[in-house]
């Protein structure tokens, strides 16, 4: 018999959770952290079939603009079904048709405006408003070092980052835990929030300093001074780009950005992992290292229908309608 519950703790939840979890972003472990470090009214559904966990997401709410993407200053509160920190990792666990029939319930018991966010299709076909959002860029990986990389790009993107590289020479490159992280890098990650105009929140450094010792804190210096710095996750056989911190100050000098997403690119190479997750900003520089563009999926749901008219009139200006021209850097062999 098909059965749902919501919990709101951690402690609650099902110990199959992660029995049919699909990535470390939806584990127990990784939600606990969210918890307690970016606590924003998180509830997780549950489906069972016979006492049996076969599906779950998470929700939880924030005041967000949802027409960020066209400029418009409109600030809303809004329930999320999606993963409470910027990862474009699908919130959703179990099958096509549990999924299905869980979505249907969650509508049936949200209030007020429900938006869901970074799936790989549309999960409704009736009943939510479907839009496009921001696309996550995806490396593959299959380089046998950064030698060989760099050999099989086109020329104009091999000249870029080889001058990129030149500018980095005397830079300091450091591997530690995140709990390295300091408030200098703190303050590099508040100064990349400040002009990112897609942002749903802006994390703590106790959020950034607390992360377990899967997450690789990469800091480049030059001297005592942090250029940049990246923090990653490996997750089965794919690399994620987590978050990263920039001096603007020196970013020109040394080349910065490119040569942050350059050891992103090493550091997989060295672990032999088939993907990297650069994420689902800055698209064209992640495409012209070679990213591919991977398309992600949302939806706005109301349960009144004269609103979900309203927002289907308005959907053009609510979705990513932007379309970056793909420059192919990886040479065809």
């Amino acid at each position: 018999m098909i059965s749902y519950k919501v919990k709101y703790s951690i402690a609650e939840l099902s110990d199959e959770w992660d029995r049919i979890t699909p990535s470390f972003f939806l584990s127990i472990a990784f939600l606990k952290h969210l918890h307690d470090y970016n606590f924003c009214d998180q509830r997780y559904y549950e489906m069972y079939d016979d006492n049996h966990l076969i599906a779950f997401t998470v929700v939880y709410t924030l005041p967000i603009d949802i027409f960020t993407y066209s400029r418009i200053k409109s600030v809303f509160k809004v329930n999320i079904v999606g993963i409470p920190v910027s990862v474009a990792s699908e919130p959703i666990a179990g099958d096509s048709v549990s999924i299905e029939k869980l979505f249907k319930h969650i509508l049936r018991e949200e209030r007020g405006l429900l938006l869901g966010l970074n799936f790989t299709r549309d999960i409704l076909n009736k009943g939510p408003i479907k839009l496009r959002t921001l696309p996550t860029i995806i490396f593959q990986n299959d380089f046998e070092d950064i030698k060989n990389y760099l050999e099989r790009l086109r020329y104009p993107y091999r000249r870029k980052l080889k001058l990129s590289q030149r500018r980095f020479q005397g830079v300091c490159s450091k591997e530690t835990l995140c709990t390295e992280f300091s408030t200098e890098h703190y303050e590099l990650y508040t100064a990349i929030m400040g002009r990112t105009k897609t942002k749903l929140e802006t994390l703590s450094k106790d959020f950034f300093q607390n992360l377990s010792n899967r997450f690789i804190l990469t800091s480049h210096y030059h001297g005592t001074k942090i250029v940049c710095w990246n923090i990653c996750l490996i997750d089965r056989e794919t690399l994620f780009f987590f978050f990263g911190g920039l001096n603007y100050e020196l970013r020109d000098e040394f080349r910065s950005y490119y040569n942050n997403l350059l050891s992103i690119v090493d550091l997989a190479i060295k672990n032999k992992v088939k993907n990297i997750d650069f994420g689902q900003t800055a698209e064209l520089p992640k495409l012209r290292m070679g990213g591919e563009l991977s398309e992600r999926r949302m939806f706005l749901y109301h349960r009144n229908i004269m609103i979900r008219q309203v927002l289907k009139l308005m959907k053009g200006f609510i979705g990513y309608t932007a379309r970056t021209k793909i420059p192919h850097a990886i040479k065809n062999e």
